[in-house]
């Protein structure tokens, strides 16, 4: 029997995919319970968070790079953003990079 305290510590570890407009999500710690490896194939990233399996092997990974004075966000493809204001506000620098170089 699933408890109300359960269900909200199961929707405390879902965490979604960080690639733009994608609905892909995961439980983070399922596997402290089962010992199975939950959801093979997702990456961690430290500017937005997780990337699904459909989104490993793009040219378009994001990463931060510190400097002098703070970080910049950069991408494989080779783009960066000079010191975003907040790590937030980088990873939406690097959704909207990923928007525009996908439009196609």
């Amino acid at each position: 029997m699933t408890t109300d305290l359960d269900a909200a510590a199961s929707e405390a570890s879902i965490r979604p995919c960080g690639w733009p407009d994608c609905p892909e999500r995961f439980d983070a710690y399922g596997h402290i319970f089962t010992g199975a490896n939950v959801q093979p194939g997702w990456r961690q990233s430290s500017v937005v968070g997780y990337l699904g399996p459909a989104h490993g092997d793009t040219v378009h990974l994001p990463r931060l790079e510190r400097t002098e004075i703070g970080a910049d966000v950069t991408c494989d493809c080779g783009w960066r953003h000079t010191d975003p204001p907040t790590l937030g506000a980088a990873g939406e620098l690097w959704r909207d990079h990923v928007r525009e170089a996908c439009r196609g």
